[in-house]
């Protein structure tokens, strides 16, 4: 009688273990057939890293296709930035100035040649020499001050860059405070289970599958965003405003310390949006009109970015008055609601041309005209 439940035991090991075997060898399967084939592959992962990553870059050498512009002919270089290519050890003489941003800096919609880098390029070039000038475009569609931060540290390095030019938009999704917290734990040193066993099993195709099928695709995950960023200008709600602002704080303070160590000049340009521009063309019209909640969080976005620039030392440039003036002249800026139009391209380029000019020496520019 003793021996039943021995028995019975024996054999359900033998089916547990039989099952996990199978379980594993379906999932080797998988993993080759989704690797080789690229079966059920998002179309996002033959253009970006991985999409729900917070530090996602675009892949080299892939076309992407937005709106009316001709994008297909118009590849990312090997560093995955839009724009010609380059090397990645800066020959002597070169001033390197990389624009990092979201879509609007990577020109989502606009040709190559419209998009604000490149015509900041051929305005600098014009003052300072073909040869002296270089601005690199590595603007990610979907991306944030968070993720910027990210690839400060993991990336630009390795460019030398002299300028670095940040399109700020801060972040309004609670899970990136979830991966800020991971980030605390790890620098502190403390083994966390959980983001341990997110890294080991991102590098799975069947789990990106899996993952995709859940959170849906590249447009869902963009979407999302841009519902964050509109429901927290919206709502001005006092609690969701302290996490953000205080995220944006953390943020933008690790860009400038990266910045720092690496030598690199800083301006930031903070994030523009048409609603505000317009409310304020129609104030002009109307001094009388009430300021709309949207309008305000922006301001006061602008007002908290602007200070921590001022009392870090780090030039910063709000954009809405020129803008809102080029408006008022019957300017079309936009494509949409944040994406420029040529016209906004040219705006922000004419900008940026202007205030490096202007600080040329604090830039360190004025060696590039001396060695002209």
């Amino acid at each position: 009688m003793c021996m039943m439940p021995r028995m019975l035991t024996r054999s359900h090991r033998r089916k547990i273990l039989f099952s996990f075997a199978a379980l594993v060898l379906a999932w080797l399967i998988a993993e080759v057939v989704i690797g080789v084939t690229g079966v059920f592959k998002n179309p996002s992962e033959r253009v970006y890293t991985d999409i729900y990553d917070a530090a996602y870059e675009l892949l080299p050498r892939v076309s992407l296709h937005f709106g009316n512009a001709n994008t297909m002919n118009d590849p990312t270089n090997h560093a995955g930035f839009r724009g010609p290519e380059f090397t990645d050890e800066k020959r002597p003489g070169l001033y390197r100035i990389i624009d990092v941003g979201d879509s609007t800096t990577f020109g989502v919609m606009v040709n190559e040649n419209e998009t604000y880098s490149r015509q900041l390029e051929t305005m600098l070039r014009k003052r300072y020499g073909a040869n002296r000038i270089e601005v690199l475009n590595a603007g990610i569609p979907g991306t944030n001050i968070y993720t910027h931060r990210l690839i400060f540290l993991r990336k630009l390095p390795r460019y030398h860059p002299d300028l670095a030019i940040v399109y700020l938009l801060f972040n309004a999704r609670n899970e990136f405070e979830v991966w800020r917290e991971l980030e605390h734990k790890a620098a502190r040193g403390e083994f966390d289970p959980v983001s341990l066993t997110h890294r080991i099993l991102r590098h799975s195709n069947v789990y990106r599958l899996l993952r995709r099928m859940i959170k849906g695709g590249e447009r869902i995950e963009v979407l999302s965003h841009i519902a964050a960023i509109q429901r927290t200008l919206r709502r001005r709600d006092p609690f969701e405003m302290k996490w953000v602002l205080a995220g944006l704080k953390e943020d933008l303070n690790g860009v400038i310390d990266a910045a720092n160590k690496n030598g690199t000049k800083l301006i930031i340009v903070h994030h523009l949006h048409r609603a505000l521009v317009r409310e304020r063309v129609a104030l002009i019209k109307n001094p009388n009109q009430e300021a709309s909640g949207m309008a305000t969080s922006l301001d006061d976005y602008i007002r908290f970015s602007q200070q921590i620039c001022q009392e870090r030392g780090v030039a910063f440039i709000n954009p809405v008055e020129p803008f809102v003036a080029a408006a008022a002249r019957g300017e079309d800026l936009f494509m949409d609601n944040v994406h420029f139009s040529p016209a906004g391209h040219l705006l922000m380029a004419q900008l940026l041309a202007k205030y490096i000019e202007d600080h040329a020496g604090d830039f360190g520019v004025a060696g590039a005209a001396a060695a002209r």
